[in-house]
């Protein structure tokens, strides 16, 4: 003897997990349709797994038959990919070399206004020692001549 009440509200949520998983994978496949060869378990000759959503093909506007150079479109665009790519690297590379130039050009300005502020330094200290210089000759000048008179 089983019972069905005991697992009727678990088997109705599960159930409703379903569904609603359900609805998902129908509303994704509304955006996102699945080609024949789409399985998960579907491989190429390569022995490679096909991708899940193949790309679709190019097609003839006026048959509406897919191009036979269907291949070559997608080659094109990796290869326009990977030149965008190429040419973000060498926009970041030369951001960079511009970036460690003005770096170098911010330090160079940095020693030259040290530079330049030393030797001011050093000619106000040298104005100062003559200075002084003259003070203590003109103090000793004017001892000898008190001595004198």
């Amino acid at each position: 003897m089983f019972s069905t009440t005991t697992n009727a509200p678990a088997c109705a949520a599960q159930q409703q997990k379903r569904r609603s998983v359900e609805d998902i994978n129908a509303s994704y496949d509304v955006f996102y349709p699945r080609t024949p060869s789409s399985s998960s378990a579907s491989r190429s000759p390569s022995g490679k797994k096909s991708p899940r959503f193949a790309p679709t093909p190019a097609c003839d506007a006026a048959t509406g038959e897919p191009l036979s150079s269907s291949p070559t479109p997608r080659k094109e665009w990796y290869a326009r990919a990977e030149q965008r790519a190429h040419e973000r690297l060498l926009e970041a590379g030369r951001a960079q070399e511009a970036k460690e130039a003005l770096a170098a050009l911010e330090k160079q300005e940095k020693k030259d206004r040290k530079k330049a502020h030393r030797a001011k330094m050093g000619k106000q200290m040298r104005e100062e020692r003559a200075v002084e210089e003259v003070e203590r000759r003109l103090e000793e000048i004017t001892v000898v001549f008190d001595a004198r008179a």
